[in-house]
């Protein structure tokens, strides 16, 4: 265990994952989910888990603003929704715990944000290198590859996905980091309300292929406020495949692990 421990270039923060999935330099991760069904909300965690534990992060945000995603850490260390921290209100406790994470947030230079939007793969590699060579990266989150700007603006979605996914695996191999990419999953997985399968990655083109390990997050219910949840690693060339049962709380934006299924060699 130990062994295995010394080879982890980042934890998720998710005990149970952690137990499945060991990251080595270069991999490419996909990290796949209906819209709302929470994947951005489980990178945030990953993210603030791995900078807090000392792990440079860089950060590739296409769809939100530094500030939506700042707010959605504030409420997963304290509890505070996102709402009551833009309309302020908050007891006299609460506004003081905010502070006191607000600063926590502010010294915790090991997370770094590119919130710019329509990038390429090309553009982030770039950025990624230099954030490399005067900061250190030890992980890279890309959210997400349907946002991503085609080196081609005539590709089809199929052959821009393709090319992206085959670009981000590229990028991960020459930075040598774990690369985690966020994609979308078809409308198909509603049709009834079955889990997920690798052939659910809308405009897949080679992502099946080219990904190292492949994450499928499924809530059932994505109305209620607290509920059961699933991350169903499908894809896992570094270790097991398996099922880690999750529980997802909507206050805070925030994912707990509830045990481990083992599911197979």
């Amino acid at each position: 265990d130990r062994g295995q421990r010394a080879q982890v270039a980042f934890e998720t923060g998710f005990y149970d994952l952690d137990r499945l999935y060991l990251a080595s330099a270069g991999d490419y991760i996909v990290c796949a989910a209906r819209p709302s069904a929470g994947k951005t909300s489980a990178v945030i965690q990953i993210i603030h888990t791995a900078a807090a534990a000392g792990v440079p992060v860089y950060f590739v945000s296409l769809e939100m603003e530094r500030g939506i995603i700042t707010r959605r850490l504030l409420a997963q260390m304290t509890g505070i929704s996102t709402e009551r921290q833009r309309t302020g209100v908050m007891t006299l406790e609460e506004r003081g715990r905010l502070a006191n994470a607000a600063y926590q947030m502010q010294a915790l230079t090991t997370l770094y944000i590119d919130d710019r939007p329509g990038l390429t793969i090309a553009q982030i590699m770039a950025a990624a290198q230099v954030h490399k060579a005067r900061h250190g990266l030890g992980l890279l989150v890309v959210d997400h590859l349907s946002l991503v700007a085609y080196a081609n603006p005539r590709s089809s979605a199929y052959e821009g996905m393709t090319q992206v996914s085959k670009d981000v695996k590229t990028m991960a191999r020459r930075l040598a980091v774990p690369t985690i990419a966020v994609a979308q999953l078809s409308r198909d997985v509603e049709k009834g309300d079955r889990k997920p399968r690798m052939s659910d990655l809308r405009d897949s083109g080679s992502l099946e292929q080219d990904a190292d390990s492949i994450w499928m997050l499924h809530r059932p219910d994505r109305t209620s406020s607290h509920a059961a949840a699933e991350l169903a690693v499908v894809k896992n060339r570094n270790g097991k495949c398996g099922d880690v049962e999750l529980y997802f709380d909507a206050e805070r934006t925030l994912f707990r692990s509830v045990e481990w299924k083992a599911g197979g060699e």
